[in-house]
């Protein structure tokens, strides 16, 4: 039996409001045989650099022709195009405003979705009356074509984001996960040995090079290789953010010596 094309969503719609249930409805009014999986409904409202980190670190653990509907859209109802993107066998679906830079390369195939060719859309839900139809007929077997025009340029924002000097790297705070672990820009290929501090904020942190969370002590702050391949921030059962403030977006240095 073949299985069923796979939907995979990440919005900042959150859980609260009807939304996501409305979406996944105007899925199925489309296509009933698809499989709908919530990647995250949590990504920091408005935030493109988050909603970049959530298809980043999910878009490697899905099976080739999986179509990714990513929709973190503070320009809704603007002049702003919609996108299809096909790259690596599989769909990516989302506002045309870098958030699909989390996982798209630059030999992509760019499409812009004929926004005039959906009926009734409401100018602050193109979730549910542009993007959700498009993923269920992409799904069904339709072509991009069909109801989008081939492009060649596209709103770029490359991820993960972050500079070199001599003895500093520069990032930025990409994600805080429950626990109150802080995810950088940084890759774990630059995590060096002699990393002693981090300025988040005009703060100057100490930290200590560590592979676990269990081997810091009660106050120390590590910093370690993180499971999405980017660089982690962390204390040991307690929330590194919450203690010093940290949040979505912030810059921050890390300094070698």
């Amino acid at each position: 039996m073949n299985s069923k094309p796979i939907i995979a969503l990440i919005t900042d719609f959150g859980i609260a409001d009807p939304y996501v249930g409305v979406v996944k409805g105007t899925i199925l009014s489309y296509n009933r045989n698809v499989e709908i999986i919530d990647i995250s409904h949590g990504v920091k409202s408005y935030s493109v650099l988050n909603g970049q980190f959530f298809l980043y670190s999910s878009v490697r653990y899905f099976p080739q022709g999986t179509i990714f509907y990513v929709v973190v859209d503070p320009g809704v109802g603007t002049k702003r195009n919609a996108l299809i993107v096909r790259d690596n066998g599989c769909y990516f679906i989302g506002p045309d405003n870098g958030v699909l830079d989390g996982a798209i390369g630059d030999g992509a195939e760019i499409f812009i979705i004929n926004c005039e060719r959906f009926k009734d859309v409401s100018a602050t839900f193109h979730g549910r009356d542009i993007f959700a139809p498009v993923v269920a007929m992409l799904a069904g077997g339709n072509s991009p074509e069909s109801f989008a025009f081939p492009a060649k340029e596209r709103v770029r924002k490359p991820f993960p984001p972050y500079k070199v000097f001599d003895k500093v790297i520069e990032g930025f705070i990409v994600h805080v996960d429950k626990f109150g672990n802080v995810v950088t820009s940084v890759p774990n290929s630059m995590l060096q040995e002699n990393i002693r501090s981090i300025e988040i904020d005009s703060q100057i942190i100490p930290v200590i090079r560590c592979t676990t969370f269990a081997e810091l002590r009660s106050e120390e702050v590590g910093i370690l290789a993180g499971s999405a391949g980017l660089i982690e921030l962390a204390k040991n059962r307690a929330s590194l953010a919450s203690a010093h403030g940290i949040e979505i977006e912030v810059p921050i240095r890390m300094r070698y010596e």
